[in-house]
């Protein structure tokens, strides 16, 4: 009997939803209103900041005395860099990669030409550093590289290869 008078003494808990409790309306109702204010008004904001962005106004022209850090020829270069017919829309949809120059040649070294000159290199004790240099270095496909010191160090004629850091170096033994 007295958990019974204890539990009716105790105060009833105060409202989850005490605003809908006041205005009368069920709290879905309110939470429903809320959400639409808030949408209404998250589009309203960005169809203003949209409006604002897009608004278009006469350019200004610029006098010898203002200063300004753009050069106009980076713009030029930029647009070369990245439209290959200039910018004209005359040809080309994108950027196409030119052969590498370099030692090798727009053709890259051989396999035996390769081989020779990773050894060269051993016999003067250099460190090849990583396969991503020498296909550069080669004018190669990192995979044919890769493939070729796969081979060359299962027939041991190159020294397996040293951990340094994520790469693997290859050291003259």
């Amino acid at each position: 009997m007295t958990a019974k008078a204890e539990v009716e003494a105790n105060p009833l808990p105060a409202s989850a939803t005490p605003l809908a409790d006041r205005l009368g309306l069920p709290a879905w109702a309110l939470d429903l209103i809320m959400a639409g204010l808030l949408s209404v008004g998250a589009n309203g904001l960005a169809g203003t900041l949209i409006a604002y962005g897009a608004h278009i106004s006469a350019p200004q022209e610029m006098s010898d005395t203002s200063q300004t850090d753009f050069d106009p020829v980076h713009a030029e270069r930029v647009v070369r860099f990245l439209r290959p017919d200039g910018g004209n829309g005359t040809g080309g949809s994108g950027i196409r990669p030119s052969p590498k120059p370099g030692p090798a040649g727009p053709t890259g070294l051989s396999k035996e030409q390769a081989l020779a000159d990773i050894l060269d290199r051993l016999g003067q004790g250099l460190t090849i550093p990583s396969q991503d240099a020498l296909a550069s270095d080669w004018n190669r496909p990192k995979q044919t590289v890769s493939d070729w010191m796969k081979e060359w160090r299962g027939i041991g004629i190159i020294p397996p290869p040293i951990r340094t850091g994520r790469c693997k170096a290859t050291v003259a033994g």
